[in-house]
């Protein structure tokens, strides 16, 4: 065992029973570990401890990965369900864990009936961690206090992003930026992901200063992900980003929002030309997919490769198989190496629901989309909501933000990294315990103009 591995197992057993018993006790030191856990996803990547890694693997996980995220993500849920046990909140089952459960017990069953089963394992371990932010998010929300602090957060963490692409890109000569990511792809992603919660709790009546910081941290949001020159990314964000746009003028029109929205409407639609050269100079550089020696194929490599596993395998080839499974199929040759199986191996499908087809088979796809449906539900439904408030439209932008996750998941594999697995798994968190806080705060309106009519 490494140093690394020690340390981490003394932080392990010693800082989270204390965070724990802290955060429990106090409710500002608990907002300190939600800042810390929300912050510290910038560096998910950069400051973690990775136990039975196989890094010759091409899936989209290759060890049981465990980030210092972790750490304040199971502070923030132990001290939740310490804090309602103590009775200073009221515990409640999260809306949409329940099939979220099912999804995850649904691939412990791919992993145990495939092989190999290590690959799984991985991911299993990811879906878990996956799992724990959401609760942990979903539970600490209970006020409108809850939701502005982790909306600042976000936008501080977008601002630092921003600037430090800007520097990288015209202090330091990176043609493609990056961020504090180890690619310029999750920079892009990650961008792409929380930029709409900004934009939406900017076009609501809030505080000037939290006004100022989301249109800053949209706007160096939209400026990291041009300067990432990542395609996909750039076209989601923009259709998100208009599509907020529009629905902010159909919910609640007046002046002042349409000047507002028409600013931010041309600030973007600048950034977007002002990008657009480099964009299409890397596109001119990729002009055809060499994966399975078909030229000029594109993404539709991989579908075709899932529909051909699901074809023959009703349930899949396994969680996180997919390399494995198409390597020995092809008959990739091997490297001479002391570890069985290690050498070149087919990469992972670049979208997240081929890999579902591809390994859980029709039934995992069918869960897989049930999922993506449900979460739309849940912040959907409060889209037309006429004169809407701030929790309103946070729910909006969450809408959105689930829009840009699925959007990427067609053409990228991105959505199964520890990154965005991780922090989507937050926002899905922070939408329910905004959706929470909404349906109380209307019960509460409704309770006290019932009594007012009575009497």
């Amino acid at each position: 065992m490494e140093m690394k591995h020690i340390v981490f197992l003394a932080g392990l057993f010693l800082c989270i029973p204390a965070g724990t018993i802290a955060a429990s006790l106090s409710r500002r030191i608990q907002a300190i570990v939600l800042m810390a856990c929300v912050f510290s996803t910038a560096f998910i990547d950069s400051v973690d401890v990775n136990f039975m890694e196989r890094w010759w693997y091409r899936g989209t996980t290759r060890a049981i990965e465990i980030s210092f995220v972790d750490f304040f993500v199971s502070v923030l849920l132990l001290s939740a369900l310490v804090s309602g046990l103590r009775g200073k909140s009221r515990l409640f089952w999260p809306a949409g864990l329940g099939l979220m459960f099912v999804f995850f017990l649904y691939c412990v069953c791919s992993v145990l009936l495939s092989d190999p089963r290590l690959f799984g394992l991985f991911e299993l371990s990811k879906m878990i961690r996956g799992l724990l932010a959401f609760l942990a998010i979903a539970l600490y929300v209970r006020t409108p206090r809850d939701v502005y602090l982790f909306i600042v957060v976000i936008g501080v963490v977008l601002v630092f992003e921003g600037s430090w692409a800007i520097m990288q890109r015209y202090l330091w000569g990176y043609m493609r930026v990056r961020g504090s990511f180890v690619h310029p792809s999750a920079l892009a992603n990650y961008c792409c992901l929380l930029a709409p919660l900004l934009l939406a709790t900017a076009l609501a009546k809030v505080n000037p200063l939290v006004q100022g910081l989301c249109i800053l941290a949209w706007t160096l949001a939209v400026v990291a992900a041009i300067l990432s020159i990542t395609r996909m990314a750039i076209i989601t964000l923009v259709v998100v980003s208009f599509g907020i746009l529009v629905f902010a003028l159909a919910s609640h029109f007046n002046p002042k929002r349409l000047s507002l929205v028409a600013l931010l409407g041309i600030v973007g639609l600048g950034l977007f030309i002002r990008g657009y050269d480099r964009m299409m100079e890397r596109h001119l550089g990729m002009v055809a997919l060499e994966e399975a020696g078909v030229e000029g194929a594109g993404r539709r490599v991989y579908y075709a490769e899932a529909l051909n596993m699901a074809s023959t395998h009703v349930f899949g080839v396994g969680l996180n198989n997919w390399s494995w499974w198409l390597s020995e199929e092809k008959g990739y040759p091997y490297h001479s190496t002391d570890e069985p199986g290690d050498g070149y191996r087919a990469v992972m499908a670049h979208s997240a629901f081929a890999l579902a087809l591809g390994e859980l088979g029709w039934p995992g796809l069918f869960i897989f989309v049930a999922l993506w449906g449900q979460w739309l539900f849940l912040s959907g439904r409060f889209l037309f909501v006429p004169k809407p408030d701030l929790l309103t439209n946070v729910l909006s932008g969450c809408f959105f933000s689930t829009i840009a996750a699925a959007l990427s998941a067609v053409t990228e594999h991105n959505f199964r990294s520890q990154l965005f697995f991780i922090v989507f798994n937050m926002v899905l968190g922070f939408m329910v315990g905004v959706r929470r806080t909404k349906m109380q705060s209307e019960c509460r309106q409704f309770t006290v103009q019932n009594l007012n009519q009575w009497t």
